[in-house]
Order: structure tokens, then C-alpha cells, then sequence
């Protein structure tokens, strides 16, 4: 052990480097990005290419975001146990305020979860676990499905 210890450390710097390296990668210095969580207004979607883009309450830049298969939707008001449904564009409209969770990726930032919250300025009423939202899942512009 020794002697393997004291070739490592008198070795070319290169290779100690690139061992030190390998280690740190495998013991998880490397991880997926983080969550965020942002809140806006929407500004546009487009359903072909799968993108919202959200005028950030905060920072009021606009945020373009991807969304896919694995994206939930939540209507407030809603229960505490509601998991969502799956991500339907014809669910909200530009100019709806949202509330998004996503993820930032080097080349795209990945939205998991939307919340398209209450109407400013209106009643957020509490829904109890036997209740349902007002109108089911709908608010007044909501489109109709016909």
C-alpha cells in the first residue's frame, strides 16, 4: 500500500489530476440541476413546440420554458391531495397568472409542474378534501370543450 500510495503521489501531475477527477465525478460532485420555481403572467405558449413563455413577477423577464409528456397541470383552487393532470395547453390562455416549477438545463429549461392560479383580485376559497373545484376543473375563461 505504500509503495502504491508513494508511486501515485510522485506520478506525473496530469495523471493524479485526472484520477482525483474521476473520483469527485463518481462520488456525486455532479448533480442535476435544482429546482426553481417561478411566478408570472403568461405570455405566449405554443403547443407544436411544446413552450410557454412567462413574464416573471420578479425579475419581469420573459422565461421561455419547455414542457413534455411528464409535465403536471394544477387549477387552483384545488385539494391538497390533488396529483394534477396531465399538461393540456387548452387548459390556459396568455395573460393567465401561473406559477411554474422547472429546472434549468444548459441549453433549455424544462417545466414540471404548472399551477395556473386564481384570478387576481378574486375570492381563494380553501377546498375541503370532499369538495370539488367551482365548475369541476374550470374557471370562467376556460374554453369549452364542445
Amino acid at each position: 500500500m505504500e509503495k502504491l500510495l508513494n508511486g501515485f503521489l510522485s506520478s506525473k501531475p496530469t495523471v493524479s489530476v485526472a484520477c482525483l477527477a474521476v473520483l469527485c465525478l463518481n462520488t456525486g460532485w455532479v448533480h442535476a440541476p435544482f429546482a426553481r420555481w417561478a411566478t408570472g403572467e403568461l405570455a405566449e405558449i405554443n403547443p407544436q413546440q411544446m413552450t410557454l413563455v412567462i413574464r416573471d413577477d420578479a425579475s419581469k423577464k420573459l422565461l421561455l420554458v419547455r414542457w413534455n409528456e411528464e409535465t403536471r397541470l394544477w387549477i387552483e383552487p384545488t385539494r391538497r391531495d390533488d396529483r394534477g393532470m396531465a399538461f393540456d395547453a387548452s387548459q390556459i390562455k396568455p395573460g393567465a397568472p401561473i406559477q411554474i416549477m422547472f429546472k434549468k438545463y444548459s441549453d433549455h429549461s424544462l417545466v414540471t409542474r404548472v399551477i395556473r392560479l386564481a384570478p387576481r383580485g378574486g375570492p381563494r376559497k380553501k377546498i375541503t378534501d370532499g369538495e370539488s373545484s367551482p365548475g369541476g376543473r374550470e374557471f370562467p375563461d376556460t374554453p369549452k370543450k364542445k
